[in-house]
């Protein structure tokens, strides 16, 4: 094998991306404790909008667990390397600015936003209003899976700003008046003794103890 025959096998995908496996492992343990949280849901069924998806590596992992995924960034040469690297035929990309008036013609029953900067917002208001924006992209009954991460602080020392524990409630208490079902989970809050015995389960423990908490919030319109 040539040199460039190499290296183009081991950058041919995103499988083969040296931050695909940690990624995956930090992200996929969340995930699927999430799938178990909210038994009921047949994933595999549904087809999914992963806004905000950057360089597409969670985008990735969802199609793996959805019936179609559609990554959407409105950086477009992020979208073309996402393109160079997919080898998934239920995975596409696509340009999308959110902040644009732009509509996409498509309906989905799942939109994701997994470190999406658009809820990284002090203002609550703005935070309900870009949800409502969101799920003019889903179908009659959809769903949307928010990921994100917060030490509580209130504040935003690098423009990412950390809802504290009261915002969070009150964004939560004002959602359940407009949708039908919202739940705030938090994957890392349930440690199990036989973590103690992996390097997988003592990173977890490890993620217990930080003051940064990853957390889902699912609503259903």
């Amino acid at each position: 094998m040539t040199l460039i025959e190499e290296y183009g096998n081991k950058y041919s995908s995103f499988k083969y991306l040296n931050c695909y496996g940690p990624e995956i492992e930090f992200f996929g343990y969340q995930f699927e404790f999430l799938q178990k949280y909210i038994d009921g849901y047949d994933f595999n069924r549904l087809t999914c909008l992963d806004l905000g998806c950057g360089f597409g590596i969670k985008t990735y992992y969802l199609s793996q667990k959805f019936k179609q995924v559609v990554g959407a960034d409105f950086i477009e040469n992020i979208v073309n390397v996402n393109k160079l690297l997919n080898d998934n035929r239920n995975l596409e990309f696509i340009v999308y600015d959110f902040n644009s008036d732009s509509q996409l013609e498509e309906k989905f029953d799942c939109v994701t936003a997994l470190g999406f900067s658009m809820l990284n917002i002090k203002d609550v208001t703005k935070y309900i209003s870009n949800i409502e924006k969101i799920f003019e992209l889903t179908n009659e009954n959809g769903v949307l899976i928010i990921w994100s991460f917060s030490d509580f602080s209130g504040k935003a020392p690098s423009g990412w700003y950390n809802h504290s524990k009261n915002e969070l409630n009150e964004i939560v208490t004002i959602l359940k008046k407009n949708y039908k079902h919202v739940d705030l989970i938090y994957p890392y809050n349930k440690v199990a003794l036989k973590d103690f015995f992996s390097i997988k389960g003592l990173k977890r423990i490890i993620r217990f103890f930080l003051r940064k908490k990853y957390y889902f919030l699912i609503i259903n319109k």
